[in-house]
């Protein structure tokens, strides 16, 4: 347990430090690699993808999950019609290791809401997307107010692993990868050895 600890911690801060410039991100990483996060999914609206992107039955792919949240300054429609570019990013990392990506955006208002279900129903997005309407994820994330911290890789029990929107710049992209082949390397062989 404590050596499976010490790669959490190496991984996290290890890839966490490299992903961006930003010097109080740096001096947040001790707090946030302590922190708990939730996902309240059950109190969001949840927007079904015209094909079914994750093979819901691979039992590795509730291993890792990857969070982009759209906050209230953001513009919800906008990021919506911009999903697309996430098509590559999901592609290399699931070559990887199956990997399940949650959109979930905040619309300012009831007609940006409305906006965002017609733009769905409309489209042909192969992501499947959350609507926050009640701020649940900024209400039981606190830790998490900043946008920069609004994409971010973690595990199924709510420990982060990274931290970086990978849309951003190849550099987030390629550190991503690089933590999703550590982990693969490192954490799945002791967790296999732990079992036994």
């Amino acid at each position: 347990m404590y050596c499976q600890r010490l790669i959490y911690t190496f991984l996290f801060v290890g890839l966490l430090a490299g992903s961006s410039c930003s010097s109080s991100l740096t001096n947040d990483i001790t707090r946030l690699k302590n922190i708990q996060i939730s996902l309240p999914l059950d109190e969001m609206e949840y927007l079904k993808s015209f094909v079914t992107s994750y093979r819901e039955s691979d039992s590795i792919s509730e291993e890792l999950w990857f969070v982009v949240y759209k906050d209230q300054n953001s513009c919800s429609t906008c990021e919506v019609s911009h999903i697309g570019q996430w098509n590559s990013i999901i592609k290399k990392a699931n070559d990887i290791l199956p990997v399940k990506f949650f959109f979930i955006f905040a619309p300012k208002k009831e007609e940006e809401h409305h906006q965002i279900e017609s733009m769905y129903k409309t489209g042909r997005y192969i992501q499947n997307i959350y609507i926050d309407c009640h701020l649940a994820f900024e209400k039981r994330n606190p830790d998490l107010n900043k946008a920069q911290y609004h994409s971010f890789l973690m595990n199924k029990t709510g420990n982060l692993l990274y931290i970086g929107d990978p849309t951003e710049s190849y550099r987030n992209e390629k550190n991503l990868l690089n933590v999703l082949e550590y982990y693969v390397k490192n954490i799945i062989p002791n967790q296999t050895d732990n079992h036994n």
